[in-house]
């Protein structure tokens, strides 16, 4: 019970990390496209 249990934590650690990571990598494309168009690279 208690490995099952810690088993999941570590699978939603991972997912939740995932998901920052993800976030983060959109945030920065939309920056990117942001400064695009206002034309400064």
């Amino acid at each position: 019970m208690f490995l099952k249990e810690l088993e999941e934590t570590r699978e939603h650690g991972r997912a939740r990390r995932k998901a920052a990571r993800a976030e983060a990598r959109a945030a920065l494309q939309a920056e990117r496209a942001a400064a695009l168009e206002r034309g400064d690279r």
